[in-house]
């Protein structure tokens, strides 16, 4: 059971009717009017919020020639990585193994075994002074290669916090130098040590300057973004409508109490002139077709009226000769009283000659 939303009566099952028993009100269209402005509104206030998102997104990663050369310089610092930073000879007997200290080489010293049979000399008899300096250099590279990781990571995820991600992507590609730093050293350890192992052979290679002066890079980057910042190219009125939609969900704001549209810009007052010069084309043209139909109808009167006259009006035009023709006449019949004098004049004469 439910009642009309304008007059409260109670509705019954057999109220099959659209229309409410007393008042007459549109069950199924009453209030909407209301409801479509206010879903105008709520689709407005949202969709502004989801482009806040979108653009900060976008300035983040490719807003800027800074923002795409820090992911420019992250993917080259864990590429860096695949430059070797010592190489390593297993010496066996009747068995000689090389190995790259770089990603790739790691790979395929983990697919093929040798890596797993290196890790595996701890407390072996054949352990040395080698073996656990190539340990603390496997340590030290894999650290290395974790901080290039988090520097790559965290400058996907800038869009977060564009200010705060930027100081702790420089502080990753500061640890990843430091980490260098130490990885070196250690390998030049490792080196030494290799020259008194009877199993082991190893030397420095050049992978590790790559990587870092791939994280002083990296870390310059995005210094000058943490200084500097990002800037955020939004559209018109984008700013306002988010605001305005975080205190309506707050409840601080009715959003039947906002206007429609919510923020008035220049596409909206473009929208706007468009609408208005639509309805005045409608105004006009509806305006010309009734006057010419006011036309026509004045034209038909106004044809059917002399039509109806012609007539009356011929009728004296015919009966005015008719009238005037004895006036016409009458010096006919007086011409002959005229020629009486010439014919007496003309017998006096013959008369005189005679």
């Amino acid at each position: 059971m439910s009642t009309c939303p304008k007059c409260g009566r109670k509705l019954h099952l057999y109220n099959l009717s659209a229309y409410c028993p007393d008042c007459g009100t549109n069950l199924i269209m009453y209030g909407f009017e209301e409801d479509f402005y206010r879903e105008a509104k709520m689709a407005e206030l949202s969709q502004s919020v989801w482009s806040v998102r979108v653009s900060n997104l976008k300035a983040s990663l490719i807003g800027s020639k800074w923002t795409v050369l820090r992911l420019v310089a992250a993917v080259l610092t864990l590429a860096a990585f695949l430059a070797p930073a010592a190489n390593v000879v297993l010496k066996l007997p009747f068995f000689e193994k090389s190995l790259p200290v770089s990603g790739l080489g790691l790979y395929t010293g983990f697919s093929d075994g040798t890596l797993s049979y290196l890790l595996t000399m701890t407390g072996n008899s054949l352990d040395s002074v080698g073996f656990s300096a190539f340990r603390a250099l496997l340590f030290a590279y894999g650290f290395c290669v974790a901080a290039a990781v988090a520097v790559l990571l965290t400058s996907v995820l800038c869009f977060v916090s564009r200010k705060n991600m930027q100081k702790v992507t420089a502080c990753a590609a500061a640890v990843g130098a430091v980490g260098c730093l130490v990885a070196f050293i250690v390998s030049l350890v490792f080196a030494g040590a290799c020259k008194k192992d009877l199993f082991l052979d190893g030397s420095v290679s050049f992978g590790l300057f790559i990587n870092l002066a791939a994280f002083l890079f990296e870390g310059y980057v995005c210094r000058h973004l943490w200084k500097h910042g990002i800037p955020v190219v939004y559209k018109e009125g984008m700013v306002e409508r988010a605001a305005i939609y975080r205190k309506v969900k707050k409840g601080e704001v009715d959003i039947n109490d906002l206007p429609q549209p919510v923020v008035e810009t220049a596409e909206t007052r473009q929208i706007a002139e468009e609408i208005a010069k639509a309805e005045q084309g409608m105004l006009e043209a509806a305006y010309a077709s009734g006057v010419k139909a006011n036309e026509l109808s004045f034209g038909a009167a106004a044809e059917e009226t002399p039509a109806e006259e012609a007539p009356a009006e011929e009728a004296p035009t015919e009966e005015t000769p008719a009238e005037e023709s004895p006036a016409t006449e009458t010096p006919a019949e007086e011409s002959p009283a005229e020629e009486t004098p010439a014919e007496e004049s003309g017998e006096e004469g013959q008369d005189g000659e005679r």
